[in-house]
């Protein structure tokens, strides 16, 4: 995942340049891929937890949310996650940071997928959660997140969800 300046970036000549510029280890490397997908978001919300020191990030562990919410209950689903589920989620001992994202594009093998007519209907959000330990789902807040009267009327919107936990595994050191 890398932060873009705006959407546009990925569409630059500069970033199309990268591909056919590639050294032959990432072109071998690309070539033995059988699924590629490049994917824009826009940052919709960013929280940090006050505690949280920036020395701390990356964290050890990412947990990863993607939802597909049908397009009349878009307000609704967004209200709900800023103002009240990323809100509890915060109050998880170890949560560090969160990010909300509302998906733009989406481009498999260097071309544009379109979406379909039943596709049009909705639109997929990603969250990101840095959290300290991988046992957070078993807190009481945690549960405390995802047991509302409000999350559990949002959720009848979600067509589709995918729940991923990440560990780091190496940190790269800047080369700027």
């Amino acid at each position: 995942m890398y932060d873009i300046t705006t959407p546009d970036v990925a569409q630059s000549p500069e970033y199309k340049s990268l591909a056919p510029n590639a050294s032959q280890r990432e072109k071998q490397i690309m070539g033995n891929l059988s699924r590629i997908n490049r994917r824009v978001y826009e940052l919709l919300v960013s929280y940090i937890h006050p505690d949280t020191k920036l020395l701390s990030l990356p964290s050890k562990y990412v947990f990863v949310v993607h939802m597909r919410v049908g397009k009349q209950e878009d307000e609704v689903f967004n209200r709900w996650y800023n103002e009240e589920h990323m809100v509890l989620l915060s109050r998880i001992p170890g949560w560090l940071c969160g990010r909300w994202y509302k998906l733009l594009e989406s481009v498999s093998r260097g071309v544009k997928i379109e979406p379909s007519e039943d596709e049009e209907l909705f639109n997929d959000y990603l969250a990101i959660h840095e959290l300290e330990s991988q046992g957070f789902m078993g807190l009481p807040e945690f549960n405390a997140a995802i047991k509302t009267p409000w999350r559990e009327r949002v959720l009848k919107s979600v067509i589709f969800s995918e729940l991923r936990l990440f560990e780091l595994y190496k940190i790269h050191k800047r080369l700027y």
